[in-house]
C-alpha cells in the first residue's frame, strides 16, 4: 500500500468537502431556500431546573486555629528559640549519665516528625486558600 492510497483512506480529500452548488443544497436549510425562520416555535421551558447553589459552612477560622496550634507545636519540636525539644534533648545529653546518647537517638525522629507537621500545615493552608477561591467563584456564579 502506498502513501497516497493510505492517505485517501484515512483523511477526507478536498473533493469530498467541496461546497455544493446552490441548486444542490439541502432544501431544509433556510439559507438556501430563502425561507423566514423567525416564526419557528421555540419552547420557553426546556424542563431544566437551575443547579442549586451549595451552602458552604465557613470553617476557615477554626481551620486557621488548628494551623496556628500546629505551627506552635512545630516550633516546640524543632524551633530556633530556647524552648524546643531538639535543643532540650541536646542540653541534657551529658556523657556518663543515664541520658547519655539521648540526643543521637531522638534527633532523627524529632526532625522527621517536624517535617510531617510542616507538610500537614502546608496542606491545610492550601485548603484554606482553596476555600476562599471557591467562595468567590460561587458568589460570582462561576461553574467549576
Amino acid at each position: 500500500m502506498n502513501f497516497n492510497e493510505l492517505y485517501s483512506r484515512l483523511f477526507v480529500s478536498e473533493a469530498d468537502t467541496a461546497p455544493l452548488d446552490i441548486d444542490q443544497q439541502d432544501p431544509e436549510q433556510p439559507e438556501a431556500s430563502g425561507r423566514d425562520v423567525s416564526n419557528i416555535p421555540v419552547p420557553d421551558n426546556y424542563d431544566v431546573e437551575p443547579m442549586p447553589t451549595p451552602v458552604i459552612k465557613n470553617n476557615t477560622p477554626e481551620l486557621q486555629e488548628y494551623i496556628t496550634k500546629l505551627n506552635d507545636f512545630l516550633t516546640l519540636l524543632n524551633g530556633i528559640g530556647n524552648k524546643s525539644l531538639q535543643k532540650f534533648v541536646a542540653e541534657i545529653d551529658i556523657p556518663n549519665t543515664v541520658l547519655s546518647g539521648i540526643s543521637k537517638q531522638t534527633a532523627q525522629d524529632v526532625t522527621r516528625l517536624a517535617e510531617q507537621v510542616a507538610s500537614l500545615i502546608q496542606t491545610l493552608q492550601s485548603s484554606v486558600n482553596l476555600i476562599a477561591i471557591r467562595k468567590r467563584e460561587i458568589s460570582n456564579n462561576i461553574p467549576r
